[in-house]
């Protein structure tokens, strides 16, 4: 996905230039202008749903349907995480930042779901053969 990513890049670059080089821009006092020079990502919005749809959809074996079904991403689902990469990412975040804990069994289910995904797209990086990465994914 990297020249996708690097395209994404580029095109809100020229998008961020058009804003900051508009005429009306001028109208606005020089605080203004600093703000939003500094303010104004020069990175487009990114969320973890695209990686995590790569690595999955590269794999022989989809675990998406097991990634959702799992008791962790059901409860975020029900409380308003609006899909399974939504969720991970909730979880990731209020891990990060201490927001909040998850039972353990919970988190077990989830991690190693997410170990298997991580070592089948190594073996697959590595070029190793689909039987082996179906193995990692299969267990």
């Amino acid at each position: 996905t990297r020249e996708q990513r690097q395209q994404k890049e580029v095109d809100h670059l020229e998008a961020r230039g058009k804003v900051l080089d508009a005429p009306g821009i001028s109208y606005l006092s020089t605080e203004d202008s600093r703000f939003l020079k500094r303010n104004l990502s020069k990175r487009p919005p990114s969320t973890l749903e695209t990686p995590l749809r790569y690595c999955l959809d590269a794999l022989p074996v989809d675990l998406s349907p097991s990634l959702e079904g799992s008791k962790l991403v059901k409860q975020l689902l029900s409380e308003g995480a609006t899909s399974m990469p939504d969720a991970l990412r909730i979880v990731r975040n209020d891990l990060a930042h201490g927001n909040r804990g998850y039972d353990m069994t919970d988190l077990r289910e989830l991690a190693e779901l997410l170990d298997r995904v991580a070592r089948a797209h190594l073996l697959r990086v590595l070029g190793c053969p689909e039987s082996a990465q179906k193995r990692v994914l299969q267990r």
